[in-house]
C-alpha cells in the first residue's frame, strides 16, 4: 500500500504539505457494504460534495468539568469495569422488555429477535439516510450503560478500520466520522469501544488500557491547546508525566504532545460554511486517502530492527549426538617442549606431574578477524588465516596453519606430533552465532566482550557453532573434557595418543591462567566415577535454576523492546524535529534490543545443551545403578 515517497519531500518548512506522488483511489466507496468499508477508515459523499470534517469542535464551554474525572487508578478500571452497567448481564436481559429499554432513546424500531450487529448496522443505514442524524450513530448507541447497547457499540466500531495507524491518527479520523457525545459517561463509553477496535486492529502496539489511558490524555491535552478559555498550557514535560502510567516510551508521548498540539482536530458537524485551516485540510487530505501512511518509517527497516538474526545451534546434530562424538573423540597427552634454561618461567612444570590431557574434536584452516565493540574500521582489511583446534574447554590457536594440516589426521599415525601454540581461549564465557538468514555465513565468536569473525566453510558453519557452544555451555558450569585450558599460549606442545576410557564431562576447578595443580587435572577427578558425575548432574541443576528465571525476566524484556520499535513504526509525525527525535529515539533503543537479544540468545544456548546433558547423565547414572536427588 506504500509507495516509495521520500520523506522529505512531505516537509515543507517544518509544516504540512501533500506528497508529490498520490496514488488514485476509487471515490465511490460510500455504495459499498458494511464489509467492505473503506479501508483508509473514511467514507466520502461524493454524490453530496458536502463536506464532512469542521475545524470548530462541537465541544460545550464546560468540556474541562467533563474529564475533571480522570485519574490513573480510575481510568485503569474502565476496561475491566465498564461503567454505568445495569445487572441485566445474563442472557434472559436481551428479551423484548429489556430490548425496550434499552433502545426507547434510538431513532428507529427494534426487533425483539433482532441482534446487537443487526442493531448497529441498521441505525447506520439510517444515519446515512437522514442528514439530521449524519454521524450521530456511536452518540446514539451509547446514550446508556446496559449489555446490549455496549455490544452493539462495539460491533458497530468493527467498520472502522485501524490496522497500521498511530494512536492520533485513528482517533482523529473516528472524530471526523462521529459526533463525540457531550456527557461524560457516554464519552467514556465510546472511548471504551474505540480502545478495544484499535486494540484488536493493533494487537501488538497497545493493549486496551494503555489506549483508553492515551485517547483520554489526547482528548484533554486538545481541549488544552486548542480551547480559548483554557490557560495556562500543558507542556511536553507534564504531558509526558501525566501519560507516563501507559508505560509506553517517553519518545512516543513527546511525538503524541507534538502532533495533537499542532493541528486541530476536525469534528463531525452540519454547518458546511466554516473553511479548514491550511495544515487541517492538508492533514485530512492525507488522511482521507490513506497517505499519511507515507509519514511512517520503512516497514523493512523496522523489521531489520526486531529480528533476531542469531543462531546458536545448528539442526542436523542434537546435542545427545555431539556428546557421543566429543566420547568418542581421542584423547591425547601434550607436555610443552620448552628449552631447560627457560624452565616454565611462568610456572613451574613438573614433568613427573600427571599428564595433561587434551581431547581434540575438530580442526581446520580458517580466516579470523578480531573486533571489540565499538570498533567502526573496516572488516575487509583485517582477515588473517590461522589454524584452529577445539578441544574439550578451549579453543587453540596456531598461526601457522601448516600446524593442523597433520594434525586432522593424527589418529591414524601412532608417533608423536609437535604443534605450536600461539593463542588459548578458554570456552567457559563464549558464544559462538551465525546468521542463517545471510549466503555468505560467518561465524561469530563472543568471548569476555570481544568478538572474533571466523570465516569457515558453508557447510561446516552448523558444525563448528554446535562444538563450541556445546563445549562453552558445559564450562559455564565449570564442567571440562580435558585439560586443555591450561595449556600456556606460545609454547610447542608435543601430544601423543592415550588409550583410557574417560567418564564425561567434570568438574576439575581448573580455571584459565591458573598454574596447572594435580588436584585440577581430568585425569585425578575421574577416579571416582559415580561421584564425579553426580557433581556434573549438581553443578548443571544448580545453573539451570539459577538462570531460567533470568531467561524469563529478559524475554519478557525483550518484548517490550519489540513492541515499542514497532509502535516507532507505525507512527507519523508531522514536523520535521519530531521525525528526528523519533529516528534517533529508534536508534538507541535498536541497540539495546540488539544487546539484548546477545544476551537471550546466550542464555538459551546455555539452557538448550545443558538440558540435554543432564538428560544424558542421568541416563548413564541410572545405568550404574544410581539416582540423584538435587534441588532445583
Amino acid at each position: 500500500m506504500q509507495s516509495p515517497v521520500s520523506h522529505t519531500s512531505i516537509h515543507r518548512r517544518d509544516r504540512l504539505s501533500v506528497p508529490d506522488v498520490v496514488p488514485s483511489f476509487s471515490t465511490d466507496q460510500s455504495q459499498e457494504e458494511w464489509e467492505n468499508a473503506s479501508m483508509f477508515l473514511v467514507e466520502q459523499d461524493m454524490a453530496a460534495h458536502n463536506q464532512l470534517f469542521s475545524p470548530t469542535p462541537e465541544m460545550p464551554d464546560n468540556i474541562g468539568q467533563c474529564f475533571s474525572f480522570y485519574d490513573d487508578n480510575k481510568v485503569r478500571n474502565h476496561i475491566d469495569s465498564p461503567v454505568d452497567i445495569e445487572s441485566h448481564s445474563c442472557p434472559e436481559s436481551y428479551a423484548k422488555d429489556i430490548h425496550a429499554l434499552d433502545t426507547s432513546s434510538l431513532p428507529i424500531t427494534v426487533s425483539p429477535a433482532e441482534s446487537a450487529l443487526q442493531l448497529s448496522r441498521r441505525l447506520y443505514q439510517y444515519t446515512k439516510q437522514h442528514q439530521e442524524y449524519e454521524g450521530q450513530t456511536a452518540r446514539m448507541l451509547s446514550a446508556n450503560g446496559t449489555p446490549f447497547l455496549q455490544e452493539a457499540l462495539t460491533c458497530y466500531l468493527e467498520r472502522f478500520h485501524f490496522e497500521k495507524y498511530p494512536i492520533d491518527m485513528a482517533l482523529r479520523q473516528f472524530l471526523s466520522l462521529e459526533h463525540l457525545p457531550l456527557e461524560s459517561q457516554q464519552v467514556d463509553r465510546v472511548l471504551v469501544a474505540f480502545s478495544h477496535r484499535y486494540h484488536m486492529c493493533n494487537p501488538d502496539i497497545l493493549d486496551e488500557e494503555n489506549v483508553y489511558l492515551l485517547v483520554y490524555s489526547l482528548l484533554l491535552l486538545h481541549t488544552d491547546a486548542f480551547h480559548k478559555s483554557v490557560r495556562p498550557r500543558i507542556s511536553k514535560a507534564e504531558f509526558v508525566s501525566m501519560t507516563e502510567a501507559s508505560r509506553v516510551h517517553h519518545a512516543i508521548l513527546e511525538y503524541l504532545y507534538d502532533n495533537t498540539s499542532l493541528v486541530e482536530f476536525a469534528y463531525m458537524r452540519n454547518n458546511p460554511s466554516l473553511p479548514f485551516t491550511r495544515d487541517q485540510d492538508t492533514l485530512y487530505k492525507l488522511l482521507s486517502h490513506g497517505n499519511i501512511l507515507y509519514l511512517q518509517q520503512d516497514p523493512k527497516t523496522v523489521q531489520d530492527r526486531i529480528q533476531m538474526p542469531f543462531c546458536f545451534a545448528g539442526i542436523r546434530t542434537s546435542p545427545r549426538a555431539l556428546h557421543n562424538q566429543i566420547m568418542n573423540a581421542p584423547l591425547l597427552e601434550f607436555r610443552p617442549r620448552v628449552s631447560f634454561a627457560k624452565k616454565w618461567a611462568m610456572s613451574q612444570y613438573n614433568p613427573d606431574m600427571v599428564p595433561l590431557l587434551a581431547r581434540p574434536i575438530g580442526a581446520g584452516v580458517v580466516k579470523r578477524c578480531d573486533s571489540s565493540e565499538g570498533d567502526k574500521r573496516s572488516l575487509g582489511t583485517k582477515w588473517k588465516p590461522w589454524g584452529m583446534i577445539i578441544t574439550g574447554s578451549a579453543l587453540l590457536w596456531c598461526k601457522n596453519p601448516d600446524d593442523v594440516i597433520p594434525f586432522e589426521s593424527f589418529i591414524l599415525s601412532p608417533h608423536p606430533i609437535n604443534v605450536r601454540v600461539d593463542e588459548v581461549t578458554p570456552l567457559c564465557h563464549a558464544l559462538c552465532v551465525y546468521n542463517a538468514a545471510q549466503k555468505d555465513k560467518i561465524v561469530r565468536l563472543r568471548v569476555n566482550g570481544r568478538w572474533y569473525l571466523i570465516q569457515v566453510q558453508d557447510e561446516q558453519v552448523e558444525d563448528w557453532v554446535d562444538r563450541i557452544n556445546y563445549i562453552a555451555s558445559l564450562g559455564s558450569c565449570a564442567l571440562v573434557w580435558d585439560d586443555a585450558l591450561m595449556i600456556p599460549p606460545g609454547v610447542t606442545v608435543q601430544m601423543r595418543p592415550m588409550s583410557i576410557t574417560v567418564l564425561g564431562p567434570l568438574r576439575t576447578g581448573a580455571q584459565p591462567g591458573n598454574e596447572p595443580q594435580p588436584r585440577h587435572m581430568y585425569m585425578e577427578c575421574m577416579k571416582a566415577t559415580s561421584l564425579a558425575l553426580a557433581q556434573s548432574v549438581l553443578s548443571i541443576s544448580l545453573y539451570l535454576a539459577s538462570h531460567r528465571q533470568r531467561y524469563q525476566t529478559l524475554a519478557e524484556e525483550h518484548q517490550r523492546q519489540v513492541q515499542t520499535i514497532m509502535h516507532m513504526g507505525l507512527l507519523t509525525p508531522l514536523q520535521r524535529s519530531t521525525r528526528d527525535n523519533l529516528m534517533n529515539s529508534s536508534t538507541v533503543l535498536s541497540q539495546s534490543l540488539r544487546r539484548t537479544q546477545i544476551e537471550l540468545t546466550f542464555l538459551s544456548c546455555r539452557i538448550h545443551f545443558l538440558q540435554a546433558e543432564q538428560n544424558v547423565l542421568h541416563e548413564r547414572l541410572q545405568q550404574e545403578g544410581l539416582d540423584i536427588y538435587t534441588p532445583v
